[in-house]
């Protein structure tokens, strides 16, 4: 069952956790992408940085998708992210096999739908300030 919580205090927590995810994501992203033409180079210490940073993305998007997941519950949390989970695993094969314009693709789309179901989630616990939807909404 979902988690109960103050919803004044658990939207200042998500909203602090998601920009949290979100600047270490933009860092990480920004690196890979722009690093080299900002000097970065390419060599230990640019493969260090974005190694830290990967990892960090990484670990923050799950925290905050499993506490998520635990405030809105598990069977709809699963529902609304199945589709950008598969656009990701997808996307890893896609760049595994050399297609990069591919995983490229599936990777944006997979950032626009997680974005788009992290709203929803998020918008439907805090609507009229109640944290939980009802249980018939749930159904």
């Amino acid at each position: 069952p979902p988690l109960a919580a103050s919803s004044a205090a658990c939207a200042w927590a998500l909203f602090v956790a998601a920009a949290l995810v979100a600047l270490v994501s933009t860092a990480f992203h920004g690196a890979v992408l722009f690093g080299p033409a900002l000097g970065l180079g390419l060599g230990p210490a640019y493969e260090r940085i974005t190694s830290a940073l990967l990892m960090g993305d990484i670990l923050l998007a799950n925290a905050y998708g499993v506490a998520l997941a635990a405030m809105a519950g598990v069977r709809r949390a699963a529902g609304v992210f199945a589709a950008p989970v598969a656009l990701l695993m997808v996307s890893a094969v896609l760049k595994r096999r050399g297609r990069p314009k591919g995983y490229a693709a599936l990777h944006g789309a997979w950032h626009v739908l997680s974005a788009a179901g992290m709203w929803l989630l998020l918008h439907l616990q805090t609507a009229n300030f109640a944290l939980l939807p009802s249980r018939e909404f749930i159904r």
